[in-house]
């Protein structure tokens, strides 16, 4: 089944809910960047944040949504109430959200660049690698942790390639 928006807005950044009945997404419907959900099988969509928001993810026990905005990773009761910062981050694509708390790659000046947990047991942020040659992440951000924890996916640019074409004949 397709499902085609009749907003005209741009919707980016789609997410499944734990149990697979909705689907979040980023709008900037109604001005500004938000989160939104929209029931799997279609129907009219709800707004989740009242302001800025963007890349949800649902917590594993399905308390919580967690998502990125203004420099870092916030989180809300699905239940509803009110949001709350959970841990600087400087870009919004570049963490992930997984039972033990939230992988993400970070520049952490002068010691390098790193792949690191924020563990929600300890509540603080582990260095679990430190990277050699930095992940140049295009957009959109590429970047996820296998659910075990144990594999780590990103994009990196390895070279930028650029022509100058002549163009004969050209009057």
């Amino acid at each position: 089944m397709e499902i085609q928006a009749s907003e005209p807005s741009e919707d980016v950044v789609p997410s499944w809910s734990r149990d697979s009945r909705w689907v979040y997404f980023t709008s900037d419907r109604g001005g500004g960047e938000r989160i939104w959900k929209v029931p799997a099988e279609g129907g009219p969509a709800a707004a989740v944040t009242e302001d800025e928001g963007r890349a949800a993810a649902e917590s594993a026990d399905g308390r919580w949504l967690y998502y990125w905005k203004v420099g870092a990773v916030w989180r809300r009761p699905l239940g509803g109430g009110a949001e709350e910062r959970v841990l600087e981050h400087g870009r919004w694509g570049n963490w992930v959200l997984r039972n033990e708390g939230i992988y993400m790659l970070t520049d952490a000046p002068p010691t390098g660049r790193v792949i690191g947990l924020f563990g929600f047991a300890s509540g603080r942020l582990e260095r679990l690698r430190t990277l050699e040659k930095w992940p140049e992440v295009g957009y959109p951000p590429a970047f996820d942790v296998s659910p075990d924890g144990l594999w780590m996916l990103y994009g990196r640019v390895d070279q930028v390639d650029n022509d100058i074409m002549l163009v004969e004949g050209f009057r």
